[in-house]
């Protein structure tokens, strides 16, 4: 009996080596016949990154030509926030400060976290002549002279007024044609002629190498005897309100989970000395976000920025990627841009003085203080501190009163012969 059992389990053990030999050789030819099925269909390809760039002007586009991903991000190289991108974005514009040359590097990743990124020096050391040639020539509008007079001749000394008006300008020229140089000015300029002669007068407006000009001719005649020299200095102090932009740049990726907080939140603060006055978005990308809005806080001190994540998306990515403008005002207490006049008046007579306007140089609360000299012969007949209110001098023995006015933003200066008193409004 123990003879057949010992062979009976002989015989188990063969079977089950056997058993175990042939299932150990099925299951290795299962493995290796659906490993390639789990590598082409259920594991995903290799993120491999790539991209072109186009440069015009400051401004680059970048083409994403990468393939596998399913997270973008890019790096400018200048200094600014990482970009995100939705992985079927095919473009992306980047607008750069300043030419230069800039490591950009574009970095892609699938679901398994694999990732690959490629990096590329791009140079716009070129900017500034693409930027030149693309842009618009200028055109200079209005181009008005004011001469001391209205009607009748102009004696030296004399200051005249000039204004002018052009589109698509970066910059504007004077030349007086009075031998002392170019001004590189504003669109409102005075000019004292101090001797009599013809002078032309020209105006150049640039934008970048493109040019336009425009020219007049101003006549100054040599004073007569019965004129007096009068010249006023205008000066004070105000308000001046400025205006910058700046773009903040926001980029945030946020994987969505079923019971995670539903809104993104930012908040920008104003640079010091300044309030926000404008805040909006520009250029931006969404995914799985919804409702991108923007608020200005605390009297213009903070922007905020608010996104809802999509209620309806339980999984994924939520990606919100922006551009965002702010327009920040400072106001100032400065003195006041000095003007100086000099003027031949004959007497009797009137002399129209046009200040600058206030609204024109963003100014409030102005207080003018003003310094005036009238001479005749190169000799002081009269001098003061204010607007003179009929105030007497005497020319060859014949009295004469002054009287000046301020009109809104200008001056009425009126020379009678005798004793006039006016009342200042």
């Amino acid at each position: 009996m123990e003879v057949v059992k010992e062979a009976q389990n002989h015989v188990k053990s063969w079977i089950k080596t056997t058993l175990g030999t042939i299932a150990g050789l099925i299951s290795g030819a299962v493995v290796m016949w659906f490993s390639p099925l789990l590598d082409k269909v259920i594991k995903p390809a290799k993120p491999v990154a790539n991209f072109s760039y186009q440069v015009n002007g400051l401004e680059v586009t970048f083409a994403n030509l990468s393939s596998g991903c399913d997270e973008v991000r890019w790096d400018f190289g200048d200094g600014s926030p990482l970009e995100f991108t939705p992985k079927d974005t095919t473009q992306i514009v980047h607008v750069y400060k300043k030419p230069g040359k800039y490591n950009v590097k574009l970095t892609v990743q699938n679901i398994l976290d694999q990732v690959n990124e490629r990096s590329i020096l791009v140079d716009i050391d070129k900017a500034d002549q693409a930027i030149a040639q693309a842009q618009p020539a200028p055109e200079i509008i209005d181009f008005l002279v004011r001469p001391p007079i209205k009607d009748g001749p102009v004696f030296a000394p004399a200051t005249y007024q000039f204004e002018a008006t052009a589109d698509n300008s970066q910059l504007l020229i004077w030349d007086f044609g009075d031998g002392k140089g170019l001004t590189i000015g504003e669109p409102r300029e005075l000019r004292i002629f101090d001797k009599p002669g013809t002078y032309k007068v020209k105006l150049t407006a640039f934008n970048g190498k493109n040019r336009s000009e425009r020219t007049t001719t101003v006549n100054v005649q040599e004073a007569p005897a019965n004129t007096v020299q009068l010249a006023l200095q205008v000066t004070g102090t105000g308000q001046k309100r400025t205006q910058e932009s700046r773009i903040e740049n926001y980029s945030r990726q946020l994987q969505i989970m079923p019971n995670m907080v539903r809104s993104i939140d930012y908040t920008i603060r104003a640079t010091p000395g300044t309030k926000i006055v404008r805040c909006e978005f520009q250029n931006t990308n969404l995914q799985n976000v919804i409702h991108p809005v923007s608020s200005i806080l605390k009297n213009g001190q903070e922007a905020k920025i608010s996104a809802t994540i999509d209620p309806k998306e339980t999984k994924g990515m939520a990606i919100l990627n922006t551009k965002i403008l702010l327009v920040e005002e400072k106001v100032q207490s400065l003195p006041l841009p000095t003007e100086n006049f000099t003027y031949t008046v004959t007497i009797p007579g009137r002399q129209m003085i046009k200040l600058a306007d206030p609204q024109d140089l963003i100014w409030s609360n102005i207080n003018r203080q003003y310094q005036m000299k009238l001479t005749l012969n190169n000799q002081t007949v009269w001098e003061g501190n204010t607007l003179p209110n009929g105030v007497t001098f005497y020319v060859n023995g014949k009295a004469y009163s002054i009287v000046a006015q301020q009109r809104d933003n200008e001056i009425e200066i009126l020379i009678s012969q005798g004793q006039i008193t006016l009342n200042q409004k």
